[in-house]
């Protein structure tokens, strides 16, 4: 009978823990990039970058739509120009003042599924709507521009606590 009851409150637990998670997707916007380039002694090269993002839903009313802020990157490239690693973070805020922190990082690029670049992301602080809020997703840019300028879409799991 307790192994019964510890099966029950394991599953209650868990169904408990999956109401809490939601998930959300939409798109974004980078523009305004700025990078700085320095070659390393062994022909490696890191650029760091900064520019704007803009992140919306297609669901008008929801918190995670209407976002737009700032974000760094580094990336490290090969002699030969291969891109070795790409990673960053952001800081986007609503227009009632909402913020919202996320890093992020390039899985891969050049690929049938992801021509240009995917990767992981995620949330780890927020205030206003986006107190609480942690979670994961995808993201993939789809189209990019002269100037760095980028186009794609994004999903992300998450739960507020």
């Amino acid at each position: 009978m307790r192994t019964f009851l510890a099966i029950l409150a394991v599953i209650l637990l868990m169904a408990a823990a999956a109401s809490a998670q939601h998930e959300v997707g939409g798109t974004y916007v980078t523009y305004g990039q700025e990078q700085t380039e320095s070659e390393l002694p062994d022909g490696t090269s890191v650029s760091q970058g900064t520019y704007g993002e803009f992140a919306a839903t297609s669901d008008p009313d929801h918190p995670f739509n209407n976002q737009k802020g700032t974000c760094i990157s580094k990336d490290v490239s090969s002699k030969s120009g291969e891109g070795l690693g790409s990673a960053g973070a952001c800081a986007l805020s609503t227009p009632d003042g909402s913020t919202i922190w996320s890093w992020w990082r390039q899985d891969k690029s050049g690929t049938a599924d992801c021509p240009i670049s995917c990767g992981t992301w995620g949330v780890f602080h927020g205030t206003g709507v986006f107190k609480g809020v942690t979670g994961t997703g995808q993201w993939k840019n789809v189209a990019t521009y002269p100037g760095g300028s980028g186009v794609g879409v994004w999903d992300l799991k998450y739960e507020k606590k």
